[in-house]
This record gives structure tokens, C-alpha cells and sequence, in this order.
């Protein structure tokens, strides 16, 4: 999909360079993030209609890679952007990625118990939030 305000630019490159640009600044360099590849849904729907190869080329190669070529589409798209996401990141701290579709109640108890015990672990290491 293209921007609302700029119909040249795609969507996701949009959302990478902002990843990146955030990330890279000074004051986020050394805060950890997590990242919701939210509206999972939608993107399982976007898929079919739309291959990410035609947006990405580079997709057709990673998808050759052993361990990713046993994922289904879904699960290569989600592993393909993770990737995309990490090598923008601009910080020395770590991330984690979620794929999350906010509208099934179940998925998100899931995510946000897995945030929660990341944060409780991390505060009880003494080693701040994340």
C-alpha cells in the first residue's frame, strides 16, 4: 500500500526508514524496543493478493534460505520483515518483535504476558526495563 499523503511511496519502506531514523538517534541509542508487527491479519490477507516479491525482490532469495523455505508464506513474510526491521535498527540495545492482530483478544493475552515477564525479568536483574 502506498502513503495516504504520497501515493509513490510504499507503505513498509516508509515505516523502515522512520524505524531507522528513531532507533539511530542519540537519545533511544541504548533503550531496548519492542516492535508489533501488528494487523497480522491483514497482512496474512495481503499476501495472497499481493506478493511481497513485486515490493521486496530481495524476498525471492531469503525465501531460499533452508530453515525459512519450511515456514509457510505467513510465517516467511513475518521472519522476511523481522529481518528487514533488524537491519534498519539504528541502537545498541536489543528488540524483540511481536506479530500481533490486536482485534483477537487471544493472540494479544498472549503478547502481552510474554512483554509483561520480559519486563518483570529484566527489572529483577537489576538491568532497568525493557
Amino acid at each position: 500500500m502506498k502513503l495516504e499523503e504520497d501515493d509513490n511511496t510504499n507503505r513498509l519502506i516508509e515505516s523502515l526508514k522512520l524505524w531507522k531514523a528513531l532507533t539511530s538517534t542519540e537519545f533511544f541509542k541504548n533503550i531496548p524496543f519492542m516492535l508489533f508487527l501488528n494487523k497480522s491479519d491483514l497482512f496474512r490477507d495481503k499476501m495472497e493478493r499481493a506478493p511481497l516479491k513485486s515490493v521486496f525482490p530481495e524476498f525471492e532469495a531469503f525465501i531460499k534460505n533452508e530453515e525459512i523455505a519450511k515456514k509457510n508464506p505467513f510465517d516467511q513474510g513475518c521472519a522476511f520483515f523481522e529481518k528487514q526491521y533488524k537491519s534498519q535498527f539504528g541502537g545498541n540495545a536489543p528488540f524483540r518483535t511481536h506479530v500481533t492482530c490486536a482485534i483477537d483478544t487471544e493472540s494479544c493475552k498472549v503478547v502481552w504476558a510474554a512483554v509483561r515477564e520480559a519486563l518483570i525479568r529484566k527489572q529483577s536483574e537489576g538491568l532497568g526495563a525493557y
